[in-house]
């Protein structure tokens, strides 16, 4: 971590996207570190097939290339917590762990936010349990599927899937309407063709 020396970019977040921007201001020729308490999301997948020029990766080894990728290009990732984030007149002065370290830009790559586990969940990460349809869909092609969710957003997740699933929503009164207009899409589908 830098001394008094102002960044150009501070990175809060160390997943794809945070990673990603930092590979990119560094190829621009700016000053950049990463700021993170770690991304273990990706680590606990079990595969990864949808990431251009990596098919059939865990996402272990895939964040393993990653922060391997910003090793060789001399970007550092600062393991700890911003505790808080200030705009002075000519740059940000971040909180890091109790110190402060100032930057002309902030690239917030936070990730999704993670609401209290369902027991049991924590185990099955990787294993089965999946947080993105879009991203993990295809690793439940054939079989059965729960959309556990109490938003909009699930609804929408539960959609995504059906090409791939027998998908079935969590019982909650919400998520039986969720289910029931799924099974009714299947349908449609099937007499179309």
């Amino acid at each position: 971590m830098l001394n008094n020396e102002v960044l150009d970019v501070a990175v809060v977040g160390s997943g794809p996207a945070g990673l990603s921007a930092a590979v990119n201001a560094k190829a621009m020729n700016l000053n950049v570190e990463v700021f993170s308490v770690g991304s273990e999301q990706l680590r606990k997948g079990e595969r990864v097939d949808n990431y251009l020029g990596f098919y059939n990766i865990t996402g272990e080894s895939l964040m393993n290339r990653f922060t391997e990728h910003l090793s060789k290009m001399n970007v550092s990732i600062n393991k700890g917590k911003v505790l808080d984030v200030l705009k002075s007149k000519d740059y940000f002065m971040i909180n890091f762990n109790g110190n402060i370290v100032k930057s002309k830009t902030i690239i917030l790559a936070v990730g999704a936010s993670k609401i209290k586990s369902i027991k049991g969940e924590e185990d099955l990460l990787g294993k089965g349990v999946s947080y993105c349809a879009v991203c993990d869909g295809m690793l439940y092609k054939e079989k059965s599927a729960v959309v556990i969710g109490l938003t909009k957003e699930s609804y929408e997740e539960a959609n995504l899937p059906v090409s791939y699933t027998h998908l079935r929503a969590h019982e909650t009164p919400e998520h039986l309407v969720c289910r029931l207009l799924l099974e009714k899409k299947k349908k449609k589908k099937k007499k179309k063709k």
